[in-house]
């Protein structure tokens, strides 16, 4: 939950960040904690880079949503994700 009411809090998947640069870059005035939802592991690194860009948004969890085979080919990048505090997930498939 967020503490602080002046920053408001929206839930997106991880589709909806990857197809919406403009948006992310200048549709946000004010302070805005973003949580990524249903992430493949390719993509987190470009979802991080997209909301760090924008100073108003603050990217808090990012949730990864793929195949274990995914997950064990990222798990360098997902690994930093988590020491950063943003990156939880589950596997599903093979």
């Amino acid at each position: 939950a967020n503490a602080d009411p002046a920053v408001k809090a929206l839930v997106l998947t991880g589709a909806q960040i990857t197809a919406s640069s403009n948006v992310l870059n200048e549709g946000f005035t004010g302070k805005v904690s973003i949580e990524a939802t249903n992430v493949v592991v390719a993509d987190v690194a470009g979802i991080e880079a997209k909301i760090e860009d924008n100073t108003n948004l603050t990217l808090t969890k990012v949730s990864v949503t793929d195949k274990a085979t995914a997950i064990q080919t990222g798990i360098d990048g997902l690994e930093a994700a988590v020491l950063a505090g943003k990156a939880t997930g589950s596997a599903g498939g093979s």
